[in-house]
Order: C-alpha cells, then structure tokens, then sequence
C-alpha cells in the first residue's frame, strides 16, 4: 500500500513539476526585462528551488488557508436539549 502511495506521488510530482516550471518560467521572462542582473539570478535560483519544493509548500500553504478560513467561521451555539 505505501509503495503504491509513494509511486502515485511521484507520478503527479513527475507531471506537476514541468508544468510549474514552465508556468513560472513564462512569468519570469515577461518580468525580465525590468530586473538586474543579480536579481536575475536570484529570481532564476527561486524559480528552481520553487519547482523542486512545490509539493511540500503547496500542502501547507493549503492548510494554512484551512486554518484561516475556520477561524473566520461564526461559532454555532447549539441550542441546549430539555
């Protein structure tokens, strides 16, 4: 069973990866232009690092917004039983 969880996270991490980078990477170059060349470099280090550790960040951003969206819920009073 873990095995087959394991090769079923790769799989969508072996599709997902590609199509973030290059998504990112359209981004970047609309936004070149205005950059030096060391952010340049910076911006293409991020870029990498991103694609390579979307799979752990995407997650817990996830939760996050989970969290948030709980602690904007009003709190229902439940009516008292007689």
């Amino acid at each position: 069973m873990a095995t087959l969880l394991v090769g079923s996270f790769g799989l969508v991490y072996l599709v997902s990866a590609p199509c973030f980078f290059t998504s990112w990477l359209q981004f970047f170059k609309r936004e070149a232009g205005n950059l030096s060349e060391e952010e340049k470099q910076l911006s293409l280090v991020t870029l990498v690092m991103a694609s390579v550790l979307w799979p752990v960040v995407v997650p817990v951003a996830y939760l996050e917004q989970l969290s948030k969206a709980k602690e904007k819920q009003p709190r229902q009073i439940m009516p008292e039983a007689q």
